[in-house]
C-alpha cells in the first residue's frame, strides 16, 4: 500500500515538497534502507524511473524522507524527529491530504478543508509567537522575588497589599481568562 501510494504522489503530484514515510525500523538508516528495498525498489516506480533517469535517485532523495519508527508506541516511536519534520508531518501533512482528497472527490470535502485551513492559520500564527520560547534551553528562577519576599516580611511591610508569590496565581484561569484574551485582542487581530 505505501508503494502505491508513495508512487501515485511523485507522479501526479510532482511539485510536492516533501514526503515523510514512517517506516518500523531501529534507525533511521535501517529505515532508508527498507524505503528503498520494499517501496522505491518495486516495479510500480518503473514510470518514474524512466522519466527521471538518471536524476531518479536524487529525485526521490529530495522528496522522500524515510522516518524510523512505530505505530504501535507513544510518539508513533519516533526519538528523534525534528521540530520542522513535527510540523511538517502534523500539520502541513494533513493539509496537504485534504487537499489532495478534496481535489479527488470532486471539492465535496471542500468545507473542512476551509475550515482546517483557517485553523491551521491560527496554529501557525501561535507558533510563530511562542517559537521563541518553545525551544528556549535556558533556566527561570524566582531567586530574586523570593529575595524580595524575604525582606518585605523581615521588614514587616504589609505583605497582603505587597502579595507577588506567583504560587498564589490560578494558572489555568489566568490563561484561560487574561493571557488567550489579550493575545486575541492586541496580537491574533493586527494580523
Amino acid at each position: 500500500m505505501h508503494a502505491v501510494f508513495v508512487e501515485k504522489i511523485l507522479r501526479v503530484q510532482p511539485y510536492v515538497k516533501r514526503l515523510y514515510l514512517l517506516l518500523r525500523a531501529a534507525d533511521t538508516k535501517s529505515a532508508t534502507d527498507r524505503m528503498h528495498d520494499q517501496i522505491i525498489g518495486k516495479e510500480l516506480f518503473r514510470v518514474l524511473k524512466d522519466k527521471w533517469g538518471t536524476d531518479f535517485d536524487s529525485f526521490i532523495a529530495e522528496k522522500v524522507v524515510a522516518v524510523a519508527g512505530d505505530v504501535t508506541f507513544d510518539d508513533l516511536g519516533v526519538k528523534e524527529l525534528k521540530y520542522d519534520i513535527a510540523l511538517s508531518v502534523n500539520t502541513f501533512g494533513v493539509q496537504h491530504g485534504l487537499k489532495f482528497v478534496n481535489k479527488a472527490f470532486g471539492g465535496y470535502f471542500q468545507d473542512l478543508y476551509v475550515n482546517y485551513n483557517q485553523k491551521l492559520k491560527l496554529v501557525m500564527r501561535l507558533v510563530e509567537l511562542y517559537e521563541p520560547y518553545m525551544l528556549f534551553k535556558g533556566i527561570f528562577d524566582d531567586n530574586n522575588a523570593e529575595e524580595l519576599r524575604r525582606i518585605t516580611r523581615e521588614r514587616f511591610v504589609d505583605a497582603e497589599a505587597f502579595n507577588f508569590d506567583a504560587r498564589c496565581i490560578d494558572w489555568e484561569d489566568y490563561i484561560i481568562h487574561t493571557h488567550i484574551p489579550g493575545l486575541q485582542k492586541h496580537v491574533m487581530m493586527k494580523r
